[in-house]
């Protein structure tokens, strides 16, 4: 991980796009209707026409932006960036550190409000212990409990 930061970092300078942070590794307090999420976000840009730019930082092979739409991370990065730090305008960024690919996503407001009820949802689901599992060869073969789950694609 670390010789992949320091890749970035390298390409990053050389091609003279080494901008200094708005905010890096900024923990945040979100609450969505009576729940309390928390989390970290990688980076927050301010660019000069004072808009911001929410990055989160990625291993692995970039998924297209239409495919990220309904991702949920970054709407939870999307509305704590907006109800806790009030940035807006905001575009919001994953930052492929192996390929140097940024793939920016569009969060519009229905959106957000169907990623809202999904965290009521997944709450609601945690607060009834329903884990249903969701068998996946590459998540099962890294999972602890791998030996122990019925459900275990591996």
């Amino acid at each position: 991980m670390q010789d992949l930061g320091r890749s970035y970092l390298r390409r990053a300078f050389d091609a003279g796009d080494l901008s200094k942070p708005l905010l890096l590794e900024q923990p945040f307090s979100l609450r969505v209707d009576g729940l309390r999420l928390t989390g970290r976000i990688d980076r927050v840009d301010r660019h000069s026409d004072g808009s911001y730019e929410v990055i989160d930082y990625k291993t692995g092979s970039a998924k297209r932006a239409a495919e990220l739409q309904r991702d949920l991370q970054l709407g939870v990065y999307a509305l704590a960036a907006r109800e806790v730090f009030r940035f807006d305008p905001l575009s919001l960024s994953y930052y492929y550190l192996e390929t140097s690919e940024r793939v920016t996503v569009d969060k519009p407001q229905d959106r957000l409000d169907e990623d809202r009820q999904t965290i009521v949802k997944v709450a609601e689901g945690i607060r009834a212990e329903l884990f249903v599992a969701r068998p996946d060869r590459m998540k099962c073969g890294g999972c602890d409990f791998r030996l122990l789950c019925p459900s275990a694609a591996v």
